[in-house]
């Protein structure tokens, strides 16, 4: 249990709450996040997995993750729909779903069912009483505004995984990742709530169940930053000296 003590006007007030205490992750502790994933990479895509940070011990139920890119209607068809329920964040405020074929880290929860396109832009979502379903569209006349939405939903986390600006599904994420050059970010995490692209090849910058690795887009090979050709942006501010 954690509490905040407060001295006001001689009167001792004890707020708090029960229940396992706040963990801080590279997501910063918050709520209920999507903190990395990995759509793509060489050969068969049998790495491919998203993972949540939470707080320890905090229950998934009623939770979806959900994928949103194209079908018969267009751009806002849902694609995947997992429901969570019955689940926990680990004790290390993590919580891992994968396909049967994962071998990066360890699952909390195995669907092969899951879709993770890896060529167009898509959107994925944290859906609190998710009422709709795989094939569904939510975006009955393509104009960003997910209207097809049924029931007493929350969207608790979005981001949008771009491949192209301007062309390409419509993304509905109030977060967002990508384009990585003229490709969709194969892989990315975030710290502190910014997203970082990751390789499409490199597989030791994944660190599922664990906390993410924050060093900076371009401090090392391993985290090195795509470039184009004409302009790229640079910052180096929070790079580290290197040996």
């Amino acid at each position: 249990m954690k509490s905040i003590s407060l001295l006001l006007g001689g009167l001792f007030v004890l707020a708090g709450f029960n229940g396992a205490s706040a963990h801080t992750n590279s997501n910063g502790g918050v709520p209920l996040t999507l903190s990395e994933f990995r759509l793509d990479h060489g050969g068969t895509d049998t790495e491919e997995f998203v993972e949540l940070a939470g707080f320890p011990g905090a229950s998934l139920d009623s939770v979806y993750f959900v994928i949103l890119g194209d079908g018969s209607g267009g751009s806002g068809v849902v694609e995947t729909a997992v429901d969570m329920t019955g689940h926990v964040i680990d004790a290390n405020g993590y919580f891992v779903l994968a396909k049967s074929t994962f071998t990066l880290g360890v699952a909390d929860l195995v669907d092969d069912s899951m879709s993770f396109e890896n060529s167009d832009n898509v959107t994925y979502m944290l859906i609190r009483a998710f009422d709709n379903a795989v094939g569904d569209d939510l975006d009955t006349n393509d104009d960003g505004v997910l209207d097809g939405l049924t029931g007493m939903y929350t969207i608790e986390y979005s981001l949008s995984i771009i491949e192209s600006v301007g062309s390409g599904d419509l993304v509905y994420g109030t977060h967002s990742i990508g384009p990585d050059g003229s490709f969709v970010p194969a892989t990315g995490w975030t710290c502190a709530g910014v997203w970082t692209i990751g390789s499409f090849s490199d597989f030791t910058t994944n660190t599922p169940n664990a906390d993410n690795s924050c060093t900076a887009a371009g401090d090392d090979c391993t985290t090195a930053f795509s470039a184009v050709e004409g302009a790229n942006a640079i910052d180096t501010s929070a790079a580290t000296t290197s040996g």
